[in-house]
């Protein structure tokens, strides 16, 4: 449940989901009915099926790292991401950069790359055509956009949009080196809600996993503050008492 609001190490508040079985806690308690259908989208390891540590840390490229001493992505990919020993895990993972934030505009670390809301983290070693020598791979932030099927698209300093194809590599026109296209189209490109509807043309970005609020009402009818995820920057201070009980709880007796 790495990721989740419950989990005994709670991450930054735009990396911290309130998901549908921290909502069955609260329901399951007696004590509150939630409605499920506010819960934040909770991707980590969908679709692997049953996979042992091992296996985990042998597969999948885009949760795991190597080396501490290169900057990465984390999972993710709404930040830069540095390489940090799992407890529960034989390998380590890339946690949140801080100032790593691919959605805060500022001045780039590389050449090509853009800040800003509409910018997520993938791993790349561009250089323009008039450097000779290749750049190693690391975590850098580019422009993305999801199409109407669910497509990404990149987009570099300088550079048109460019499709982005799933666990592929991508290359630049005016650039030396190559783009690692994320394997993820869930975590990328999520699909939308039956009711939801993309705004404007297929060139609008499509970022879905932004945050919802976890709405969680008392059975006696005295009302408890919502629980939000996502841009909030204080986030410990919506919590209410009880869920902070139950994280302790998670914590004392629980192996994630």
């Amino acid at each position: 449940m790495y990721g989740s609001i419950m989990t005994p190490d709670m991450g930054m508040p735009h990396v911290t989901f309130i998901d549908r079985i921290t909502l069955a806690v609260f329901e399951d308690s007696g004590w509150y009915k939630v409605d499920y259908r506010s819960a934040d989208v909770y991707v980590w390891g969908k679709n692997m099926g049953c996979v042992d540590r091992s296996e985990f840390c042998a597969k999948y490229e885009d949760y795991i790292c190597k080396n501490n001493s290169v900057v990465g992505c984390h999972y993710l990919h709404k930040d830069k991401g540095y390489c940090k020993q799992e407890s529960n895990l034989s390998c380590r993972i890339n946690q949140p950069q801080p100032k790593g934030e691919c959605f805060k505009p500022r001045e780039p670390d590389f050449e090509e790359e853009i800040f800003g809301a509409s910018s997520l983290c993938v791993i790349s070693n561009l250089t323009t055509d008039y450097v000779e020598k290749t750049a190693i791979l690391t975590g850098r932030c580019y422009l993305q956009k999801c199409s109407r099927n669910r497509n990404l698209l990149v987009k570099v300093h300088g550079s048109d949009w460019n499709d982005c194809p799933y666990g592929k590599l991508l290359k630049i026109q005016g650039y030396r080196g190559y783009i690692k296209c994320p394997t993820s189209k869930d975590i990328m490109c999520p699909e939308l809600p039956d009711d939801t509807t993309i705004p404007g043309t297929e060139s609008s970005n499509v970022i879905y996993y932004t945050s919802t609020s976890a709405k969680i009402s008392s059975t006696d009818h005295s009302s408890i503050d919502s629980v939000s995820s996502g841009t909030n920057d204080n986030l410990s201070a919506n919590i209410s008492p009880i869920l902070l009980i139950f994280v302790y709880l998670i914590d004392q007796y629980t192996v994630i």
